[in-house]
């Protein structure tokens, strides 16, 4: 996971009851996003401000050790490795620059955008491989959602221009249903972008960052609603995650475990993801520094660590 002052690991038995944590690496730096890979000791470290710059670093030892992979041409915003080629790692950096590396890091090529880049506006691109397919890659960023179908060679719009989406989640083997949660609310797309639904229903509010999809539902899916872009934390003080078993139609609160009142954190787009296992396990962090994991597919929820700094990206790998 990354956070505003260094990395943590955290790990877990099959069970997920107990956790121990490890870290942090980097520590004091900004840590924007972090990456696993198709090959399990190798993990990936976005690096924001300290000398010399933005940077990437790897390690191949599970995060034992790590290796700078040198200064990249912006503060990043998301990296991602590739679920079936071990070597193949994107990058995406604020000012809508999109990067892609096919030896671990070592070298980079910049890809070719449908936007404008270097306006001073931060696009914050949010990059999600689809698991069934090595070479379609969704960008969901403040000037719109794209797809590639080709490892970015060349994209097409999906959505409207202008279409500010803060993150989009792919249930794995179902590349046309996607789910965005948008700057007006969360949205549903069952051909592939080309049409959209709003399925923020009866959800508190349309305002929030996090939305992940069940591993194996592709109908459940997990929001965390905020009160307003101006007041970005729980409404009520109550921190709430929001479950819908049937796409986006019908939302039920999953508050078991969770703090119901005085508590006014914000949860960011990348600090939400989902594992493989069964029964889904679900994990999100705060900018509280609190992370909070469910092993029953949200029924309940623990923290499994707090007081660390403020949460940026949370994401987990399952080993053999």
């Amino acid at each position: 996971m990354g956070t505003h002052k260094g990395a943590f690991i955290l790990s877990a038995e099959g069970k997920r009851d107990r956790w121990e944590v490890g870290g942090p690496q980097f520590p004091g730096c900004e840590i924007s996003d972090v990456a696993g890979s198709a090959q399990p000791n190798r993990l990936y470290a976005a690096q924001n401000g300290g000398a010399p710059g933005p940077q990437i670093h790897r390690s191949e030892s599970g995060g034992l050790t790590w290796e700078s992979l040198g200064v990249m041409p912006g503060r990043i915003s998301s990296i991602v490795a590739s679920p079936a080629d071990a070597d193949t790692v994107y990058a995406a950096c604020e000012d809508g620059t999109l990067l892609r590396s096919t030896d671990r890091g070592e070298s980079w090529e910049e890809l070719a955008v449908p936007y404008e880049v270097g306006t001073g506006r931060s696009l914050r691109p949010a990059i999600i491989l689809d698991p069934s397919s090595a070479d379609r890659i969704y960008v969901g960023s403040a000037a719109g959602a794209f797809r590639s179908n080709d490892g970015g060679a060349s994209w097409r719009p999906i959505g409207e221009a202008g279409f500010d989406v803060r993150r989009l989640a792919v249930p794995a083997g179902n590349p046309n249903l996607i789910y965005a949660q948008a700057a007006n609310g969360v949205m549903r797309s069952n051909d592939g972008g080309a049409t959209w639904s709003d399925v923020t229903g009866s959800l508190p509010s349309a305002f929030g960052f996090a939305v992940e999809v069940h591993a194996q539902e592709p109908e459940t899916i997990y929001v965390v609603p905020m009160k307003s872009a101006a007041e970005d934390f729980p409404l009520d003080g109550k921190l709430r995650v929001y479950r819908s078993r049937a796409g986006g139609t019908k939302w039920d609160p999953l508050t078991t475990g969770l703090p119901q009142r005085d508590c006014y954190v914000s949860v960011a787009g990348n600090a939400i993801c989902a594992d493989t296992l069964a029964p889904c396990g679900l994990y999100f962090g705060t900018s509280g520094g609190a992370v909070y994991a469910s092993s029953d597919a949200g029924e309940s929820w623990m923290p499994i660590v707090r007081d660390l700094p403020p949460v940026y990206a949370v994401k987990v790998q399952t080993l053999p």
